[in-house]
């Protein structure tokens, strides 16, 4: 990036992330300071610290956690674990049983990554198509549909989506970085999104 090389990656600069699709997290506005696109945001949300201290306050009465692998390697899990105790209401989106699967009150089957279909982005910003190597062994489902059943039985029309290339299309639309991504041309070898 400091060098301008960025067609052919040479001399670029990358952030080392500890998950998978964290940049692609953070370039949806899946961070307490930014809307998607890391446009700034008035009345920034909380930080995970933050988060866990309004929950042993009682700010924070309920929680609805997606995975929960950032805090796998965090050494403030087993703080952030004895805090969500003192939730009334802690559902969680989950492949695998865990900790935090073991106390909460409502436990949402997710769908592992070779049973979901999308895009991701790498550290590069290099943007990838998802396919489902094998359908659901259960009752699990992909994030993006359980959160769309939700909004629809809480009454949203906001998120009718009926594929994750509906959610891309939306994302090209509102994310500038992401304009020229189309599904069909991704490939194997994926795009590079805009900086």
């Amino acid at each position: 990036l400091v060098t301008g090389n960025l067609g052919n990656n040479s001399g670029c600069i990358y952030p080392l992330y500890p998950g998978a699709n964290q940049q692609g997290a953070k370039d949806m506005g899946c961070v307490p300071d930014f809307l998607p696109g890391h446009r700034p945001i008035e009345a920034p949300g909380l930080n995970l610290d933050e988060i866990s201290k309004a929950c042993s306050s009682g700010k924070i009465k309920a929680l609805h956690l997606i995975g929960d692998e950032l805090l796998h390697n965090s050494p403030e899990r087993q703080k952030f674990l004895e805090k969500l105790k003192t939730l009334e209401l802690l559902i969680v989106h989950e492949s695998f049983e865990s900790d935090i699967t073991k106390m909460a009150d409502v436990v949402l089957p997710s769908a592992v990554f070779a049973e979901k279909n999308g895009t991701y982005t790498n550290m590069e910003g290099r943007v990838h198509r998802l396919r489902a190597a094998i359908g659901p062994a259960g009752d699990e489902d992909e994030d993006w549909r359980i959160l769309s059943q939700l909004a629809g039985r809480l009454g949203s029309k906001e998120f009718s989506y009926s594929s994750s290339e509906d959610i891309l299309a939306e994302i090209t639309k509102e994310v500038e970085s992401y304009k020229d991504v189309v599904v069909e041309k991704l490939g194997t070898a994926g795009h590079i999104r805009k900086v």
